[in-house]
């Protein structure tokens, strides 16, 4: 079940960061959470030696003064609509890498939920999720949340259908969890989705004959009947999807048909 006390926005102070920041101080409002806002500043300086001694010290002179910018940075950043409720905690911390320090900081401080920015898709169309973002979500068992940089501000928040694309993993009653709680939360529907891969052996899926697409379909949604009953929270609504094909491409494919505006996806 979903019991959020803490969330974690790390910020660089990027347009993607502040959007984020808004979709983290929604939840935070609506969960009765702290919000934490943390910035990581990459720990670059390194002894040069006796050799490298003015170069060290330009270094050092350069460290102290991007400090500073992110110190005077972080006590400007707020939401737009700060509640009452809500504990905002302003952090700074260093790191040899952001990544490390966002997994550090979040192990440290009992998150419950980390709200990430998105950068914008490259040319192709395909998303462009960055470097750290990539590594945080390899890195810590915490939740994570992505925001697009196209997403509504706060006062805009909506959140009509939820999409989780499952693939009847151990983790799948979980993933659905999470969603259920969530789509209670903004009041929306979830797409149970599955998509049989056509590449994959049919033995995958059960069946020892040559590929029966139909009646893959239907053990698909028979095991997504049963992973609804296994998944516990709120009662809410939930239609199930059975595709054939490529799972990343159509689950691409079926967000951007289906208006998905938001995605649940269990790492494992």
């Amino acid at each position: 079940m979903f019991d959020i006390k803490s969330i974690l926005i790390p910020t660089d102070f990027t347009d993607s960061a502040k959007q984020a920041l808004e979709e983290a101080n929604y939840l935070a409002e609506r969960y009765g959470a702290k919000l934490h806002i943390l910035n990581v500043l990459k720990d670059d300086v390194f002894d040069l030696g006796d050799a490298y001694d003015a170069l060290l010290q330009s270094e050092i002179e350069l460290d102290a003064r991007l400090t500073k910018e992110s110190t005077e940075l972080l006590e400007k950043t707020k939401p737009k609509t700060p509640y009452q409720d809500v504990q905002y905690i302003r952090s700074q911390i260093r790191s040899y890498d952001v990544s490390e320090g966002i997994v550090r900081y979040a192990n440290e401080n009992d998150i419950d939920l980390i709200v990430l920015g998105k950068r914008k898709r490259r040319r192709s169309g395909l998303p462009l999720i960055g470097g750290t973002v990539e590594r945080v979500i390899r890195h810590t068992e915490c939740p994570i949340l992505t925001v697009s940089p196209t997403a509504a501000t706060e006062a805009e928040v909506s959140v009509n259908r939820i999409l989780v694309p499952v693939d009847f993993s151990s983790f799948s009653a979980d993933q659905l969890t999470n969603a259920r709680e969530l789509a209670n939360t903004y009041g929306a529907t979830v797409d149970l989705l599955h998509v049989i891969d056509e590449s994959s052996l049919a033995i995958v899926y059960g069946l020892e004959s040559a590929f029966n697409f139909e009646d893959l379909q239907k053990r698909a949604e028979a095991a997504s009947g049963k992973l609804i009953d296994a998944s516990e929270g709120p009662n809410v609504p939930i239609e199930i999807h059975v595709l054939v094909g490529h799972p990343a491409k159509d689950t691409v494919e079926f967000a951007e048909a289906n208006n998905s505006d938001l995605i649940v996806i269990s790492t494992h």
